[in-house]
């Protein structure tokens, strides 16, 4: 009997850039104070550099750099994954770019929450149904987690709805990968 492949396309290639800027640093204030806990509030969490990319270009700048990262969204975690230990954070929240959904498909980066993402897809008769039940939590921490909501049971986690991912390697290369 013929074993079925999935087929698989990886494409690496160098990351875009917008913005000719350096991403914005931030390392005191109420601002840093912010990235230190997420929603389970474990104690202990410190970061001296929050670093917040708006591009490609500028994330694997970050990458490139620091020794160890934790990329942070909405914060939303309850088992402490979003509290910095020593770390350098990477807020994803300025990649929030949605582009337009076509057929039953959208491309949208890891800063968008799940209000937005849902709005866009209102709009074009469209819905993402194993939607979790935090609509602040965004796009990249809903992926990395294989979230879900109530309709898990009826629509599958977010994995079964995930056709592409970008992916940004710690030595700024990126991979596009299709299945």
């Amino acid at each position: 009997m013929p074993t079925l492949m999935s087929r698989h396309r990886v494409r690496a290639r160098p990351p875009r850039a917008t913005s000719a800027q350096p991403a914005r640093r931030v390392t005191y204030g109420s601002e840093l104070t912010a990235y230190l806990e997420d929603a389970a509030h474990f104690p202990g969490g410190h970061s001296s550099l929050v670093v917040c990319p708006r591009d490609e270009q500028q994330l694997a700048a970050v990458l490139r750099d620091a020794a160890t990262v934790l990329p942070v969204g909405a914060q939303s975690s309850l088992t402490g994954g979003a509290t910095p230990m020593g770390d350098t954070v990477i807020s994803l929240s300025g990649l929030s770019s949605i582009a337009p959904p076509e057929f039953d498909c959208v491309t949208a980066e890891p800063g968008v929450s799940l209000t937005a993402l849902r709005e866009a897809l209102t709009e074009a008769g469209r819905s993402y149904p194993p939607v979790p039940t935090y609509e602040g939590a965004t796009v990249g921490g809903v992926v990395s987690t294989n979230a879900a909501g109530a309709a898990t049971f009826k629509y599958g986690t977010t994995r079964q709805w995930v056709r592409a991912l970008t992916v940004m390697l710690a030595s700024g290369d990126v991979l596009d990968l299709e299945r």
